[in-house]
């Protein structure tokens, strides 16, 4: 075997340099996930846990496990966002804040912890700094916080000084944010590498402060990614000095909402409201979030049928999904901008969407768009569009109560069991999920139903794309596969569907093709997770019966509606009990398992009023 050239050889060291460095990415990203997903577990059987019953010494060991969990859930989450900033998927999400509010939050949170070691904290705020800000306000908190915390932490004695100004340099105005500290400092020749991942230095000599290292390379990539820059200074010994500047872009106060004083929007009875997506699962979370505010909504699945829905009735908001097929949302949109009517120019119309880039919401409003609600839906979010876009004559007064139907009672217990249950899946977070749907543990449930009875068929849908190159429509697809799994708190699975969704839209087909059996494999293991737990081990059964067109089923019911009639129970019996066997959807099959029943109750009168309602409302052609 002949040697590699000279000449060749720095090529063939780069190409071994890239390759390990994937490999490395990838061990990382997979350790990071096997570690995250028993920590949700133990974060939450923590808050399921009940703390009547316990002393004060058990009270503070259960605190410390949680609080604890909590940090090396921190750290792996640290972990996954640097992976994630590297390999191009971590997007800004910009918005107006109130800089004060933000301002004090930081202090306020910092303060406590270096008064707990007896440092002094100072702070400084500039008076003529705009009262809103346009930027991604966590990302921004998270910089400073960063800078803080380790500030605190690598702080013994002396004082910590916090301080935000502007400032312009080379044509350009800039937010500031110094953090000065007398700690222990920095070497002048470590500084060059302060940035590097999992870096710490002088460990023999500070063994006892805690950290991996990835506080400062978050700070500088989230910097780098708003075409910010970061300063150093520091003398080992007695202190550094950090100071960040971002591009400082003032914001408009008028469209910041302070939803924490905001009460919860309820609504008159006959407000009307239309929610286009098709996706199931996402239908279900946007109805079940806006029955929490009075309100229930007429629901279609593409944008055509939306066109047609607002043509014959009068609706006071429509929530337009984007990525639907035969007709997508922006579309849908404009065909109804150019109806004529005053109606059709003013109606309120909220893009629904997962994609929450700049420059997709700036298509919304190109299109006639009144605003925008990121999926999944947060409560705070749908508040806040309610309150800005429903007619004011249909909203509430705070003290006229919550317009919201009364439902059953709920098995508590039986409900915490079956949802600790659900804890041991892989990648799965209930807790995550539970605070997509506000602690909605019904909504919850409703949710995870729907995603296992489309399960089955999202996975063919996607294997028939990827085998015929229909990629639109697989782009369709799992975008919206993607924003259920992201409410569902399967996080990988979800950030897995974005990257391919990504792809897609992009004519990466290469990576979709390589990449998607092994993501319908992945998707099915979790179904069947899902399908083995107490809580939904009748879709279990379900899915085990045999399929049935609505024409057999029909034929079925004709003729066990004669025998009926006619008081047969050698005719009925059998017929009842073949259709508990065969399955239609989760409406008709619970009809179905009611009529055997009454059959073999022998109430034929009742039996034959539930055949004659499902053949004319779920069967009508």
């Amino acid at each position: 075997m002949s040697q590699p050239s000279e000449s060749t050889k720095p090529n063939l060291r780069l190409e071994m340099q890239n390759e390990a460095a994937q490999a490395k990415s990838l061990f990382v990203a997979i350790i990071s996930h096997e570690i995250r997903t028993p920590l949700n577990s133990i974060i939450g059987l923590v808050e399921l846990m009940r703390t009547d019953n316990l002393d004060a010494e058990q009270l503070e060991s259960l605190d410390l496990i949680k609080r604890d969990s909590e940090h090396l859930l921190q750290v792996v989450n640290d972990i996954l966002d640097i992976q994630k900033i590297e390999s191009g998927q971590f997007e800004l999400s910009p918005d107006h804040f109130e800089f004060g509010t933000f301002f004090h939050s930081l202090v306020s949170q910092h303060r406590s912890a270096a008064e707990a070691k007896n440092l002094e904290f100072k702070c400084y705020s500039a008076p003529d700094l705009p009262r809103a800000v346009f930027g991604d306000e966590r990302r921004i908190h998270r910089i400073a916080a960063n800078l803080l915390s380790n500030a605190v932490k690598y702080t013994r004695k002396g004082w910590i000084d916090f301080s935000v100004d502007s400032a312009s340099e080379d044509g350009r105005n800039y937010l500031t944010f110094t953090v000065t500290d007398t700690g222990i400092g920095i070497k002048e020749e470590n500084i060059a590498a302060l940035f590097d991942k999992f870096e710490r230095f002088d460990l023999q000599r500070h063994p006892n402060i805690a950290g991996v290292g990835l506080g400062l390379p978050i700070v500088k990539r989230l910097v780098d990614l708003m075409n910010g820059h970061v300063r150093v200074k520091s003398e080992d010994g007695k202190g550094s000095e950090f100071t960040v500047l971002l591009p400082l872009v003032k914001g408009d106060p008028d469209q910041i909402v302070k939803t924490e004083e905001i009460k919860r929007v309820t609504v008159r009875p006959d407000t009307k409201v239309l929610v286009v997506d098709d996706n199931a699962g996402n239908t279900t979370v946007a109805v079940g979030l806006l029955a929490r505010h009075g309100i229930e909504a007429d629901t279609v699945d593409n944008g055509r049928q939306a066109v047609e829905m607002v043509k014959t009735q009068k609706y006071d908001l429509v929530f337009m999904d984007h990525m639907m097929p035969e007709m997508d949302g922006v579309e849908a949109t404009t065909l109804i901008r150019h109806l004529d009517g005053e109606y059709y120019r003013t109606l309120p119309i909220i893009a629904l969407s997962a994609n929450v880039v700049a420059n997709v919401q700036e298509l919304f409003f190109d299109n006639g768009m009144n605003d925008f609600v990121s999926k999944p839906i947060i409560g705070s979010d749908l508040n806040r569009v309610l309150l800005r876009w429903l007619p004011t004559d249909k909203i509430l007064p705070n003290d006229a109560g919550i317009a919201v139907p009364s439902e059953p009672p709920v098995d508590n217990a039986l409900l915490n069991k079956q949802l600790t249950e659900l804890r041991k899946i892989e990648d799965l977070s209930i807790t995550s999920g539970l605070a997509r749907v506000e602690g909605d543990r019904r909504l919850y449930v409703e949710i995870l139903r729907r995603f296992c009875q489309g399960a089955e068929e999202d996975v063919r849908v996607l294997k028939k794309c990827a085998k015929d190159g229909l990629w639109r429509t697989y782009a369709v697809r799992i975008h919206a596969i993607k924003s259920v799994l992201a409410t569902v708190g399967n996080r990988f699975l979800s950030d897995w569907a974005r990257s391919l969704e990504d792809a897609a839209a992009h004519g990466d087909t290469r990576k979709c093709t390589k990449e998607n059996g092994n993501f319908c494999v992945h998707l099915a293991k979790f179904h069947a997770q899902l399908l083995r737990t107490d809580l939904l081990a009748d879709l279990a059964i379900q899915a085990r019966r045999l399929k049935i067109t609505p024409m057999a089923l029909k034929k079925e019911l004709e003729l066990l509606l004669t025998a009926c009639n006619a008081f047969r129970p050698d005719a009925a019996e059998p017929i009842a009990k073949g259709l508990v066997n065969v399955s239609l959807n989760a409406e008709v099959d619970a009809a179905l398992a009611k009529i055997h029943d009454l059959v073999f109750s022998f109430d034929y009168d009742k039996a034959a009023d539930v055949i004659e309602e499902l053949s004319t409302t779920e069967l009508q052609s």
